[in-house]
């Protein structure tokens, strides 16, 4: 079985105001980042076996002394893949050089997005489930149609249109607490998609 695991870094919110800002660096660069992400990184065997893959945002402060603080999980998609993505950023401390203002040391947020990918294996990805899922939605098949956006929602716990999709399933299924918990799951990603929907059924 192959493994493809593709990262992506950026920075999401720099705590730097002023003339002469310098950003904080990993050492050796972005590079050198992407390096030692990929030969440290293990895809999760929970994650591998159930084919569960997508893209975990981690932000985390980069402290005035280079040490790394705050991590926080801020997109999630399993917690086995989010608890690796945190293993990751913890390792990388001490390799960080940080941003400066004027040559003094300050802190500054950094965001880091992993996108952890299963290629050339028997997997079905999330995107088959939640096709899947709508060919039976719009057969009626209310039932089969739940089971298949949840199978979607397993694979990346921040797949919107299958979390919206799924709380509407279940209040067609008059099961308006299962519906409820996937649009709180909806709002806790940061989608207002269901706004609407917690507002009429939610409300407790």
């Amino acid at each position: 079985m192959k493994l493809t695991l593709i990262f992506l870094f950026s920075f999401v919110s720099i705590n730097l105001f002023g003339q002469n800002e310098t950003l904080p660096q990993f050492r050796g660069g972005q590079d050198s980042l992407v390096k030692f992400i990929a030969k440290n990184i293990k895809y999760p065997p929970e994650a591998r076996e159930n084919c569960i893959s997508g893209k975990v945002y981690v932000k985390f402060l980069i402290s005035a002394d280079g040490t790394i603080d705050s991590i926080n999980v801020i997109r999630s998609v399993h917690k086995s893949v989010d608890d690796e993505a945190i293993r990751l950023v913890k390792l990388t401390n001490g390799y960080w050089t940080p941003g400066k203002i004027n040559d003094s040391s300050v802190s500054a947020s950094f965001n880091l997005p992993f996108n952890f990918s299963l290629k050339d294996t028997n997997c079905k990805d999330k995107t088959y489930y939640y096709n899947k899922a709508l060919e039976y939605l719009s057969d009626n098949k209310l039932k089969k149609a739940q089971i298949n956006f949840e199978q979607a929602i397993k694979m990346d716990a921040s797949y919107v249109d299958a979390l919206y999709h799924c709380a509407l399933v279940y209040i067609q299924l008059n099961n308006t607490s299962e519906a409820c918990r996937y649009l709180k799951q909806l709002k806790k990603n940061g989608s207002t998609a269901g706004d609407k929907l917690l507002d009429q059924y939610c409300k407790d």
